[in-house]
């Protein structure tokens, strides 16, 4: 279970924290998810709770750009069934807003997303590209079918993760 000092890390609340808390909640709902067993799953809950409780998930509620969190998206899935009700409403509302309006926004105006122009790079976009259209999609798809999911992102994120992989790659494998 995560102990008091991984949550004394997370008041800090650097990206970097968040990265790595992120994606022990991610491994810890995937262990979950291969073994089935009671402890896993009460350690996978703990890591998620931990999120949903966080001092300032009530200012993550509202609106904002993000790239959103495939970490989480995928942790959300894989302990989905150990949720109470409103913990579920809790996260839907959570992945909601990184999958909002501003978010559809940065894809259209940014210069690795829609709005990119040729300044010495693949018009397809960068690495940034597909970092951001993976997580985005994945925030997106955890809430698929549930208020706050967006089918145009979604696809955005789809066209613009395949114009990626299929122009931003050289024959050795390095990207643009």
């Amino acid at each position: 279970k995560p102990d008091g000092k991984l949550i004394k890390k997370l008041q800090d609340e650097s990206q970097q924290q968040w990265s790595y808390f992120t994606s022990r909640c991610r491994n810890a709902a995937f262990l979950y998810q291969l073994t089935g067993d009671k402890q896993d799953a009460e350690m996978a809950l703990a890591f998620f709770q931990i999120w949903l409780n966080h001092p300032n998930s009530q200012e993550n509620l509202k609106p904002k750009e993000s790239w959103g969190r495939a970490e989480l998206a995928m942790a959300h899935d894989w302990v989905y069934e150990l949720l109470s009700p409103g913990e579920r409403e809790k996260a839907r509302k959570l992945l909601a807003a990184m999958v909002s309006k501003p978010s559809l926004e940065l894809i259209k105006n940014s210069w690795f997303m829609e709005n990119c122009k040729p300044v010495g790079r693949q018009p397809a976009g960068s690495n940034w590209t597909g970092l951001c259209t993976t997580n985005l999609g994945l925030t997106n798809l955890a809430i698929e079918g549930e208020k706050g999911y967006d089918p145009e992102l979604q696809q955005r994120c789809i066209h613009m993760l395949k114009r990626y992989v299929e122009n931003s790659f050289s024959p050795d494998g390095n990207s643009y």
